[in-house]
C-alpha cells in the first residue's frame, strides 16, 4: 500500500441548497394540494454547479391567510428570471394548472437567492437545520431577459450572516416540562 499523493479534492463541495447565498436552478415548479387541502407551488431547485438530481423544494402555499405572502415571493423570483409581465400573464383555473404555468415558464432558469436558515427538533431528537425562502430582496437576475438587470456576484447585495437570528433562526428556548411538578418561575 502506498501512502500520499492521492488525488482528492480539497473542498467539500455542497450537494443540497443550505443557508447562505447561493446561484441555483428551477428544475420545476408543481402545483399541488396537500393532504390538509391546502393548494401550495413547489418550487425545486438545485445548485447551479451542482447535480441537477441533488434537489431541494420550497413550498409556497396558497391558503387565503398565506397568498399574499407567497405571490410576493414567487413574483419576486419571477423578477429575477423573466419579465414581470410573464408571472402575471401566468394564470390558470387551478393550483396544479398554475404549477404548468409556472413550470413553463421558470424551468431551467437560474438566479441567485439567500437562504435563511432554521434550525429544528428532527424526530430523532437531534438538532436539524432547513433552507427557507425569506422575504423579499432575497433574489438577484444573474441571466440576460429577467426585469431586472443581471448583478454580477462581486456585486451582490445579499449576504448572508450567521450570527443574526434573521439569517439563521435558533431554536426556540425550551419550556419547563409542567407535569414534572416543577417550573422556572424563582418564587
Amino acid at each position: 500500500m502506498n501512502f500520499g499523493g492521492q488525488d482528492v479534492k480539497e473542498v467539500r463541495e455542497l450537494k443540497y441548497i443550505s443557508p447562505s447565498v447561493h446561484e441555483v436552478t428551477i428544475k420545476s415548479v408543481t402545483g399541488e394540494v396537500n393532504k390538509n387541502g391546502n393548494p401550495l407551488i413547489m418550487f425545486t431547485m438545485y445548485l447551479k454547479d451542482g447535480s441537477a438530481d441533488d434537489t431541494t423544494d420550497f413550498r409556497f402555499y396558497l391558503s387565503d391567510k398565506a397568498q399574499t405572502v407567497s405571490y410576493s415571493k414567487i413574483r419576486h423570483i419571477f423578477t429575477k428570471c423573466v419579465p414581470d409581465s410573464e408571472y402575471l400573464g401566468a394564470v390558470a383555473s387551478d393550483v396544479i394548472g398554475l404549477g404548468e404555468a409556472y413550470d413553463n415558464i421558470l424551468r431551467g432558469k437560474s438566479l441567485r437567492i439567500k437562504f435563511i436558515g432554521e434550525k429544528y427538533i428532527k424526530k430523532d431528537n437531534t438538532e436539524g437545520l432547513r433552507s427557507l425562502i425569506g422575504y423579499p430582496e432575497f433574489a438577484e437576475a444573474i441571466e440576460a431577459g429577467a426585469e431586472y438587470p443581471v448583478v454580477a456576484a462581486e456585486n451582490s447585495k445579499l449576504v448572508f450572516d450567521k450570527n443574526d437570528s434573521y439569517d439563521l433562526k435558533p431554536l426556540p428556548p425550551a419550556t419547563p416540562d409542567l407535569d414534572s411538578g416543577e417550573d422556572a418561575l424563582p418564587f
